[in-house]
């Protein structure tokens, strides 16, 4: 499934909401796709570090709110 940028995930690993704020970015050597969500305010942390990751598109799944 493709992700939009400001679309609702859940990061599968973490149970953590967040929403994608980049991507789709494809790797170059593996063709995997990958996005960057954004957690801020969810993840506990005002650390941006925390809250700013990069997933495989199998990593996360839509959430519905």
């Amino acid at each position: 499934m493709r992700y939009g940028l400001g679309d609702r995930v859940r990061i599968i690993t973490k149970n953590q909401p967040g929403s994608i704020c980049d991507g789709p970015n494809v790797d170059g050597e593996t063709g995997k796709v990958w996005y960057i969500v954004d957690c801020a305010g969810e993840c506990g942390s005002w650390n941006p570090v925390d809250c700013v990751v990069d997933v495989m598109e199998d990593e996360i799944e839509p959430l519905l709110e």
